[in-house]
């Protein structure tokens, strides 16, 4: 990988107007976990292609990670404009619900949790979505409005 990395580097120096280069460039730095050189490489092939859905999921990704799991104004810009073409995009329905849940907006992370689990996932996946529903559930239970009923019978 560092070899093709190293290929693709002097590729774009050469050539900075190829958009293949820089996603390939982007998506080896997500591999070997250099989320900072990935997220400057899709920005580029971004900024030659314009919005592109495959671009855009790996330039959110790689922000995301980039950042240490925060989402600034650009990262939900990129993410609005996925969710515009996929309203139930699963990775940033899961993003924004991490980023929810974080905040402490357990209603917002049921909401976008219950939206990821309509679409196909893998079992893994949707295991780790379930979990983190019950989790948030479990937070919100508390701040609900609840009565309380007793009931006896001879």
């Amino acid at each position: 990988i560092e070899a093709w990395r190293e290929r693709l580097t002097r590729r774009v120096a050469r050539e900075p107007a190829d958009a293949q280069s820089w996603y390939l460039l982007g998506s080896t730095g997500l591999q070997l976990g250099e989320f900072a050189d990935a997220a400057d490489a899709f920005s580029r092939a971004h900024a030659i292609t314009g919005p592109d859905p495959v671009i855009d999921v790996y330039w959110l990704q790689s922000r995301y990670l980039a950042q240490g799991g925060a989402l600034d104004p650009l990262s939900r810009e990129i993410a609005e404009r996925i969710l515009a073409r996929r309203e139930n995009h699963p990775l940033v329905l899961e993003l924004f619900a991490i980023d929810a849940f974080r905040r402490g907006e357990y209603a917002d992370t049921v909401a976008y949790l219950n939206r990821a689990l309509t679409n196909d996932l893998a079992p893994q996946q949707a295991q780790s979505l379930l979990a983190g529903l019950e989790q948030a559930q479990s937070r919100l239970a508390p701040q609900l409005p609840s009565v309380a009923v007793e009931i006896s019978a001879a």
